[in-house]
């Protein structure tokens, strides 16, 4: 493989989030945060680089949820015609569409 060269390989993104979680387990206790996760797929990615997405993205709703309240965030993903968009979703009471963190991975072509 040329150098610099991101090696793909199969992964599970509910396992990534699982682990990135647990990670943040600290944070999201002191938030009282209560988190659900659904609908994650396997998909080819750097699971190195999508743990560090993942752990932004929540960290960012972490930060952005209302003031004393308590973030309740929804983490799921959709299936497009070729891509798979990942939603990271405050629905604490109050919040509205800013609420919400998303990003699209490509399928590669079979």
């Amino acid at each position: 493989m040329p150098p610099n060269t991101v090696q793909h390989l199969e992964v599970d993104s509910a396992a990534v989030v699982g682990d990135v979680l647990a990670s943040l387990r600290s944070v999201l206790r002191e938030r009282r945060a209560l988190v659900s996760v659904s609908g994650l797929p396997i998909l080819d990615a750097h699971e190195a680089q999508l743990a560090t997405l993942f752990r932004d993205v929540i960290l960012n709703a972490l930060a952005f949820a209302s003031p004393g309240g308590r973030p309740r965030l929804t983490i799921d993903a959709d299936r497009g015609s070729c891509e798979w968009r990942f939603s990271v979703v405050d629905k604490s009471s109050g919040r509205t569409a800013q609420g919400v963190s998303s990003f699209v991975f490509t399928v590669p072509d079979a």
